[in-house]
């Protein structure tokens, strides 16, 4: 008991202490922001659990401005809801908050996402640049795409009341082959894919800007587990285990099939015969850059491609218009008892812009993933500490009506003649060097299976009793984050494109998955803890 009281002693004075040191700053005033309380700063004015942080933080705005504060314990956090003010501060700082507990503690640090600027953070991104940075680049994986957004429409067609599910099936079959050559079970969970949507399901949770007392106090670091205030070792524990196994047991597998010839062309598989991974298995420099990048790129472009997707039907069945025209688009273009590919893109210029609209209406990373300020900066008269959080609101920037007409409508119209409102790409995908790296394989994707729902599928409310069920965007918390289940209603259009989706399946048939090779493999590390 004498020892607990000594650490919560301890924790309080150098609190304090860092407390005033970060509240005299000179003469340039923080942004605005509620009056902080001693010690705990502004402990009560974060957001409450499960409220989705860029709603919380709309309230903010209204009252401070678009530039505002608060402070947590020892921590300044800015919040930014300008979008010249988000690139100016967010382009210049592309630091990440030092989250003791999700990269070291949980390991999240290995991830892109969680690397300091510097050698390493170059280093992956080159390494993705080259496989991803272009449409040159990308464009050798359309026969994939092709094949995996058939699929996807024979799923949706066969079992429509579990799109949700297929379009996390889509996203992850799509994006494990690009990067493994690794084929998902079609006709069961999948262990890999399950094992990625965990470790993704962890992540807003790990990031949660000082959640953890770890965050506010590295020292607890040094505790031993199982003494008080260290609990959150075990479950850092649990975490890093299968973060770590969601990098290594892909890698394995692909470096097992390039032994015995039997890989497939992939991300991971040039990389590795490039810098000969295969004979030999210490671990390398470029061999941990390769391991690394590619379960970031999986976990990045899966989290990305189906909830805008799932934003997508959302909108069709709240603005039915737009899926109208975008039926008689269409059909003027493409013609019946035909599906849309690549070369119809410059040529549907509607659908292109439904799937800006996409991005705008429904952004996957609503608060942004947080940066921080790597010096002190004045920004029109604030000062923005060195080490402070900084939260750009993607949703409000992408909603702002000053910017936007009628922004909460879903009106792809807005970015065609004669409106030509500003394209949402530049605040959807990041900042500065933090920018998506996968964004140039990920529009594409999204282009082709919007497209191709659209010429298949008529999407309206779903009817119980005879009851439309009305239905609103509500996006989860975290970032990324995704659009809550909602009811709906799908079925093919015509009887044609019924026939069409019966012809694409003897076509596109499902080869057995890969995953029996690994399922006992996931299960004994994960066992383990």
């Amino acid at each position: 008991m004498a020892s607990l009281i000594l650490i919560q002693a301890l924790i309080i004075l150098i609190s304090l202490a860092i407390y005033r040191r970060r509240t005299s700053h000179g003469k340039a005033p923080l942004p605005p922001g509620p009056p902080p309380l001693p010690i705990i700063g502004n402990l009560y004015d974060m957001p409450p659990p499960e409220t989705a942080e860029y709603k919380h933080w709309l309230k903010h705005k209204d009252v401070y401005g678009p530039i505002s504060s608060v402070r947590l314990f020892n921590q300044v956090i800015v919040l930014i809801h300008d979008k010249q003010a988000a690139h100016d501060i967010c382009t210049r700082h592309s630091g990440r908050p030092a989250s003791k507990f999700a990269f070291d503690v949980c390991g999240a640090g290995k991830w892109l996402v969680g690397q300091q600027p510097g050698e390493t953070f170059r280093r992956y991104r080159k390494m993705i640049s080259v496989q991803f940075g272009s449409k040159e680049a990308v464009s050798k994986f359309n026969s994939l795409q092709d094949m995996e957004t058939k699929r996807l429409l024979v799923k949706m067609a066969n079992e429509p009341e579990k799109v949700v599910e297929t379009l996390y099936t889509h996203s992850s079959s799509l994006i494990f082959k690009i990067v493994y050559g690794y084929s998902i079970d079609p006709s069961k969970p999948d262990a890999l894919v399950n094992l990625m949507h965990r470790v993704m399901a962890r992540l807003p949770f790990m990031l949660a800007p000082l959640t953890w007392a770890v965050d506010m106090m590295p020292l607890l670091d040094h505790l031993p587990q199982g003494f008080p205030g260290a609990s959150f070792k075990r479950l850092g524990r649990q975490y890093k285990t299968e973060l770590y196994a969601a990098a290594q047991v892909p890698f394995d597998f692909i470096i097992d099939r390039i032994h015995d010839a039997r890989y497939q062309n992939s991300y991971v598989s040039k990389l590795c015969q490039k810098h000969g991974f295969p004979e030999s298995r210490a671990p390398t420099l470029e061999q941990e850059t390769v391991k690394w990048t590619a379960t970031s790129l999986c976990a990045g472009a899966v989290e990305t491609i189906s909830p805008a997707i799932k934003g997508f039907i959302l909108a069709m069945i709240m603005f039915p218009d737009v899926q109208r025209k975008a039926h008689e688009e269409f059909d003027r273009v493409v013609g019946p008892n035909r599906l849309p590919s690549y070369e119809h893109q410059p040529h549907l210029p509607y659908i292109k812009a439904i799937v800006s609209e996409v991005l705008r209406w429904a952004p996957v990373a609503p608060i942004g993933i947080p940066h921080m300020a790597k010096e002190d900066t004045l920004y029109q008269g604030y000062l923005i500490p060195k080490g402070a959080i900084l939260l750009p609101s993607i949703w409000w920037i992408l909603h702002d009506p000053s910017v936007y007409q009628r922004p909460n409508a879903f009106e792809p119209e807005r970015f065609m003649e004669p409106r030509n409102e500003p394209d949402p790409r530049s605040e959807a995908f990041g900042y500065g060097s933090r920018i998506c790296p996968g964004r140039v394989l990920t529009e594409p994707s999204l282009f082709l299976a919007i497209a191709r729902i659209l010429a298949v599928f008529s999407i309206a409310k779903a009817v119980v009793n005879g009851v439309e069920i009305e239905v609103e965007l509500e996006l989860s918390p975290g970032s990324p984050c995704h659009p809550k289940d909602f009811a709906y209603s799908i079925r093919p259009r015509s009887e044609s494109m019924a026939n069409l989706v019966r012809e694409i399946e003897q076509d596109v048939p499902w080869a057995d998955g890969d995953s029996a090779n690994l399922s006992r493999e996931i299960h004994d590390i994960l066992s383990k803890e």
